[in-house]
């Protein structure tokens, strides 16, 4: 957890989070005090005299994860692929994970949740899945303030993929202000035009911690009359929400991403996990990423479940609840 200037120390192992505005959908975070050393007692490291200072990397494993993984192991079976009763336990449990994570980050429903293994798999399906759909002169527009996840993928798609099917797409990136580490907006505007099928951009700066204006972004993708094969004039917006998720309130229906990916090893889950948002109609008329599974049967891609990591994903997402009100709020059980 980040205690960044708006914070203010108000007791010996404890700090108050200042209220401040959310950029990101929802209503100001309220005032907070946490209790450092209740946090810290929640984790192994600092009882074996380990410092962690890489928890936009990785955060660690709180003791509940670790009970929650040692209670599963009795019961552990199959998901999805078997009749017997623990099969049948594990499959809806997995399946709960689902919800759980579509109340955190405010979607419709579950059928806007895809499980990837991490941010990066996320991308590259999103990727894969719009490869056909891209025309000759298009444009994919993406900044400089990008993750290599969010960067090398469209940049081998631009530049190696597509040529190879006779396609020439141009990869235009936006800059940032160097003082500052702000996306510029303007430059971002003037390179968006009715042939930018899709914007891709970070919502929280892996190395300078900036925070992108995503409802500029969102305007500016609106504007741009690109005409996308469901009949909509519009660029689709893909967000790299790694770093922006773990930190703050993200309302995807409040912000009208198209796509938002992110993974759980930076928000108190292993790694393993990670996540697509996706509009439920994008996804449904999306091609599969990868073949196999059952598939055959649901009509959709599909595999062996990610179900230790899944269901502790879950857990974890209640562990930053108090903080982070959507699932402990009536709304939540919309």
């Amino acid at each position: 957890m980040k205690v960044d200037e708006a914070d203010t120390a108000v007791a010996a192992g404890s700090y108050q989070l200042a209220p401040r505005a959310s950029a990101t959908g929802r209503e100001p975070v309220e005032d907070v005090t946490l209790d450092i050393r209740a946090i810290r007692s929640r984790f192994a490291f600092p009882r074996l005299g380990r410092v962690v200072t890489n928890n936009a990397a990785s955060t660690q494993a709180p003791r509940e994860l670790l009970e929650l993984y040692r209670s599963l192991a009795p019961g552990y079976e199959n998901v999805h692929r078997g009749q017997s009763r623990a099969s049948q336990e594990m499959t809806a449990l997995f399946e709960s994970s689902y919800d759980t994570i579509a109340q955190f980050i405010g979607a419709p429903s579950r059928a806007s949740i895809v499980l990837y293994r991490n941010t990066t798999e996320a991308i590259n399906a999103v990727m894969y899945s719009l490869l056909t759909e891209f025309r000759d002169g298009d444009n994919v527009v993406t900044t400089t303030l990008e993750h290599n996840s969010n960067y090398v993928p469209w940049y081998g798609m631009c530049r190696d993929i597509l040529p190879r099917m006779g396609r020439r797409v141009e990869y235009r990136l936006a800059r940032f202000d160097p003082l500052t580490g702000e996306l510029d907006l303007d430059h971002m505007a003037s390179l968006i035009d009715a042939r930018t099928k899709l914007v891709c951009c970070t919502g929280a700066s892996n190395f300078l911690g900036t925070r992108v204006p995503l409802r500029a972004v969102r305007a500016l993708a609106d504007a741009s009359g690109y005409l996308q094969p469901g009949g909509e004039r519009r660029s689709y917006l893909l967000v790299d929400g790694a770093q922006l998720v773990p930190g703050g309130f993200v309302d995807v229906q409040a912000l009208d991403v198209d796509y938002l990916a992110f993974s759980f090893h930076k928000m108190l889950a292993p790694f393993g996990v990670g996540v697509l948002y996706g509009k439920r109609h994008l996804l449904q008329a999306a091609r599969p990423f990868l073949y196999g599974g059952d598939m055959i049967a649901e009509g959709r891609s599909t595999g062996s479940a990610p179900f230790p990591g899944s269901r502790s994903t879950g857990r974890g997402m209640r562990r930053a609840a108090p903080r982070w009100s959507r699932l402990t709020s009536p709304a939540a059980t919309r």
